[in-house]
């Protein structure tokens, strides 16, 4: 039976993309909005979108109800700084639009079958300054000293880049490798 991915969209212009690639690879993807219903899923991503938030914000109230469904959950973009918030990290403005080396710093599950270094396809306006208590960096970029995080132990992993986009390489394993987990 294939698993059920639960993809929250913020309302970022690439959601849909996310919802393709979980389907491409043969998962059963559902795309839903903040603040609908949750039922039961195998694995949450959690979507960009254009808005700028804060710790105070009912998106980061909302991801701390997902994070206690004790479920693999991926950040990508404003997940990711939406994660981040959760946990107590901080965010500041930092843009960056288009492609990025990235290099793997920490091996992990997430990064298996990609090789040290990637390009990958970046598209926002906020970025990460403070690493959240119990997250480890996994991989940087020149501009950007945390380009994946993961939580030390459960199944939280943020990434800045858009993985569900075509220019980023390796984007579709590294979609598969979370789902995997």
């Amino acid at each position: 039976m294939s698993k059920k991915v639960l993809i929250l969209g913020p309302g970022g212009q690439y959601n849909h993309l996310i919802l393709r690639r979980v389907n491409e690879l043969g998962y059963i993807g559902i795309l839903k909005k903040f603040g609908e219903r949750i039922e039961d899923f195998d694995a949450i991503i959690i979507g960009g979108g254009p808005a700028r938030v804060n710790e105070n914000s009912e998106e980061v109230n909302y991801v701390k109800e997902i994070v206690k469904l004790n479920k693999p959950i991926l950040g990508i973009c404003l997940g990711y700084q939406l994660i981040s918030l959760a946990f107590k990290g901080k965010i500041e403005e930092y843009p960056s639009f288009g492609p990025q080396t990235i290099y793997i710093k920490r091996r992990d599950k997430i990064f298996e079958g990609i090789p040290d270094k990637f390009i990958a396809w970046e598209s926002h306006n906020d970025t990460i300054t403070k690493i959240p208590k119990n997250f480890v960096i996994l991989a940087y970029s020149e501009r950007n000293k945390a380009e994946v995080i993961k939580h030390r132990y459960k199944k939280i992993y943020g990434v800045q880049f858009h993985p569900e986009v075509n220019e980023t390489e390796f984007g579709r394993i590294i979609i598969k490798n979370f789902i995997e987990l």
